[in-house]
């Protein structure tokens, strides 16, 4: 693999970063641990949260805001893959 032009030097897939080659047990996205904290932290969110609230506090604040949330949404599913059975509007 090329290196960047740029400072920092392109990673190549037989390179691991430090923490893993000195048998740091951060095992990057296969991350066991992280993946249970994370898990762990929805399932509270979800039970002890006033999700309600929490959509209001989202909203758009005005009309503005509204039509930037709309583009940003079509912008994202302009580059989304389609799935044929998906009902994407």
């Amino acid at each position: 693999m090329k290196k960047s032009s740029g400072s920092k030097s392109a990673t190549t897939r037989t390179q691991r970063p430090a923490a893993a080659r000195a048998g740091s047990p951060v095992q990057g996205e296969g991350d066991y641990a992280a993946g249970r904290r994370y898990r762990q932290s929805v399932e509270t969110f979800v039970r002890t949260a006033d999700i309600d609230q929490a959509a209001r506090a989202a909203a758009p604040k005005n009309a503005r805001e509204a039509r930037a949330l709309k583009e940003a949404e079509a912008v994202g599913r302009s580059r989304a893959r389609r799935d044929p059975k998906d009902r994407m509007r």
